[in-house]
């Protein structure tokens, strides 16, 4: 198949290897992506990293001029380079980008003008009413699109409750096994407290409140510090600065409450390495929901447990791989029991762990992602094919 793929993430390397992989199966792959691309933590716009592997010259990157690039919604690229693309005839258009942005109309009306099918991937778990005109572009790539794939069976149910009714798949994220791995023995945690870690964007949504109350409950119940809390992200100034004004009250020094800022991506697995049990705390901020928990399986491809909120996707995706632990969001006194259960009992946390592991080589890596997207967009190209010759 010859595949043209739309993602303004994939302007970052890191979220490239779905697309490597689909191409490694043989099919011929045109990624376009933003110029650039707003960061929400720095101060420069991203830019196209290079393509450091082409499989085979059948990966091809286009990096073509958008307006707005960093909004999800308004982002579209510019008519001239979607008509210097259309000249590369694709056979269907895979765009991962939500249903109710601008640019995901402006390529659903490219594969209209040249019949072909278009399918879509989208992150969307909620069920929401959007303002006009995102209603209308809503509306629109719903009609049109031949497939949709969701990241999740809740995000699947919340398109057939929109009103679609075209093929739907579960597409997941997946991680790099080769880079997500376990540690050597000789590089597992060491010293006499066990290390508790959060690893993600430091916004409200993610509930580091929850966990600074929690180990305070910790602290306070030994009569001292119970574990070390290390934190690794990036966010705003004035909410870090808020947070660090409740650890002070709280009581918490910084020898219990570690602070190590953004981490680079390759870092990722060494800082998830490091830790005995990783505390996803999500509440629902404004109406957030986890869409996935891509920080889960990243933490399982290290043969390290993780506890869960019960917040969206999160709950399914613990009980799915049996890694982990589920606890209410936003109760930090739950949150604390189960930290001292799982603990308490080290065998039984390694098994878990092991559980884990084995699902996500099983089902989370991009060979497997990749495979499965091919039969979906085969699908796809097939029932465009069949209706062309009726």
């Amino acid at each position: 198949m010859r595949v043209l793929a739309v993602s303004h993430a994939a302007i970052l390397s890191i979220n490239r290897p779905f697309w490597t992989e689909l191409a490694r199966r043989g099919h011929r792959v045109c990624l376009i992506v933003p110029t650039r691309w707003r960061n929400d933590y720095g101060s420069r716009p991203l830019q196209p990293e290079p393509l450091a592997d082409s499989a085979g010259g059948l990966l091809s990157l286009q990096p073509c001029r958008a307006a707005m690039p960093g909004s999800t919604a308004l982002q579209c690229y510019t008519p001239a380079a979607v008509a210097r693309l259309a000249a590369w005839r694709p056979d269907i258009i895979f765009i991962d980008e939500e249903p109710w942005s601008l640019a995901t109309l402006q390529w659903t009306a490219l594969a209209a003008a040249l019949r072909r099918p278009v399918a879509l991937r989208t992150e969307e778990n909620r069920r929401r009413t959007f303002p006009w005109p995102f209603s209308l572009l809503h509306k629109t790539v719903l009609t049109r699109a031949a497939g949709i794939a969701a990241v999740s069976e809740m995000g699947a149910q919340v398109l057939r409750d929109h009103g679609y009714g075209g093929v739907t798949a579960v597409l997941p994220h997946a991680v790099d096994t080769q880079l997500f791995c376990p540690a050597l023995p000789d590089q597992r945690p060491g010293g006499a407290l066990p290390r508790i870690g959060f690893v993600g964007r430091i916004v409200p949504p993610k509930g580091i409140e929850t966990l600074l109350d929690a180990a305070a409950l910790l602290t306070e119940r030994s009569g001292r510090s119970a574990a070390i809390f290390a934190l690794y992200g990036a966010g705003a100034p004035a909410y870090l600065e808020g947070l660090r004004d409740r650890q002070r009250h709280l009581g918490l020094g910084n020898d219990t409450v570690v602070w190590h800022g953004p981490v680079a991506h390759h870092d990722v697995p060494q800082a998830m390495q490091s830790l005995d049990l990783l505390v996803v705390p999500t509440v629902s901020h404004r109406g957030y929901k986890e869409q996935f928990g891509r920080v889960v399986i990243e933490a399982l491809a290290c043969k390290v447990p993780v506890l869960t909120s019960d917040n969206g996707e999160l709950p399914v995706l613990v009980a799915r791989t049996g890694g982990g632990f589920v606890t209410p969001e936003g109760q930090p006194r739950a949150l604390a029991e189960q930290i001292t259960a799982a603990l308490a009992d080290r065998s039984a946390l390694a098994a878990r762990a092991e559980a884990g592991y084995q699902y996500v080589l099983r089902h989370y890596t991009y060979g497997t992602l990749a495979q499965e997207a091919e039969g979906f967009l085969r699908r796809l190209v097939g029932d465009a094919a069949a209706t062309t010759q009726e």
